[in-house]
């Protein structure tokens, strides 16, 4: 079993996809590497989540990471010049932003 790092539940380590009490998505690559995924609402994340992204890498590196990469990525709806210069201090971490267009159609 592993905690996990944002609100403590225990998960059997084989099921460690995501967490769902909280909902941190964890995942790997097709080089079999973790990546976390931290998804931000809103038109402008600030700088404040590489921290929380930052806190992710570093217990999948402690828990379940071993000798693989842990790759992070922020996706947000928008963002400030912070946080674009933040996510850089992060190793193998990356910014990814998000548009969303939905229709509301009233049917007869």
């Amino acid at each position: 079993m592993v905690k996990c790092a944002d609100c403590g539940k225990e998960i059997p380590e084989d099921e460690t996809v995501y967490c769902d009490m909280c909902g941190a998505p964890l995942c790997k690559d097709k080089s079999n590497n973790y990546v976390v995924i931290k998804i931000k609402k809103g038109s402008e994340t600030s700088d404040e989540v590489v921290g929380q992204l930052a806190r992710y890498i570093g217990w999948v590196k402690q828990n379940l990471a071993k000798s693989k990469n842990v790759i992070g990525i922020i996706i947000a709806g928008g963002y400030n010049e912070k946080l674009r210069y933040t996510i850089k201090a992060i190793p193998n971490s990356s910014l990814a932003t998000y548009e969303m267009d939905f229709q509301i159609k009233l049917l007869k």
